[in-house]
């Protein structure tokens, strides 16, 4: 990949040029913390029910670059359109736009009402929340019945993964902003979430942006995989 800071990127998913399509629109962003780290994007833009992925190595500003795009930072400089009207802090969070991070973690209370929590906030009907909790559940092959008295200190760390995504699916957020989602999880878990999320994701045609260092675990997913180093987006591995 070139590394010249001067080139001016702009990856759009399966580069339609629909901007109807278009539900991300990043104009010359720029975020600075720690010493001499500033992530800078010039131009970059998702498509609405694409999949795409962010690589590079540890510290390159892929968890900096999705929590701006869940709006929970918000860029020193430049704009980050989404469905066209630039948006401020938590304006989407919790309910267009749904956040899980790298390690997740559940309330000191049983998984059942782990998942009934954000559903009630959204003030479904009661048999609406068992459906969700229910069919996201069975994505994520979590036994109910195995599952639903649990509580976090009794489960490892990829059925706390399993689990937290699960929750998320029952939310049927318009994107679905996920980092590094197999982080540190066997390879069991990691085929199980693998093929939850191409399930979810043909079924609801959800816009779902996720970052990974497992290469093949991501071209598996993804429809596009962009490569970030230092900051900055600096090629596209897919």
């Amino acid at each position: 990949f070139n590394h010249r800071n001067d080139i001016k990127y702009n990856f759009n998913i399966f580069k339609r040029p629909l901007a109807m399509d278009t539900i991300y629109n990043i104009k010359n962003i720029a975020y600075s913390y720690e010493k001499n780290f500033t992530l800078q994007i010039s131009e970059l833009s998702f498509l609405r029910g694409s999949t795409a992925a962010l690589t590079g190595t540890t510290g390159s500003g892929k968890t900096t670059l999705l929590k701006m795009l869940a709006f929970l930072t918000y860029p020193e400089k430049g704009t980050i359109e989404y469905k066209s009207h630039v948006s401020q802090i938590n304006n989407y969070s919790g309910k267009a736009i749904v956040f899980q991070l790298q390690n997740p973690y559940l309330l000191k209370r049983s998984v059942y009402k782990n998942a009934l929590f954000p559903l009630k906030l959204r003030k479904l009907k009661k048999h609406e929340r068992i459906k969700r909790i229910g069919e996201a559940f069975d994505m994520l092959q979590l036994s109910t019945e195995k599952y639903f008295n649990r509580r976090s200190c009794e489960l490892s760390e990829g059925e706390i993964k399993r689990i937290s995504l699960a929750i998320r699916f029952s939310m049927h957020p318009e994107t679905l902003i996920l980092d590094e989602p197999t982080s540190n999880i066997d390879y069991e878990n990691n085929i199980l979430i693998r093929d939850a999320l191409l399930h979810y994701k043909k079924k609801y045609n959800t816009t779902i942006i996720l970052s990974s260092h497992n290469k093949e675990w991501l071209d598996d997913v993804s429809d596009t995989v962009l490569v970030m180093s230092n900051g900055k987006i600096v090629g596209k591995s897919k």
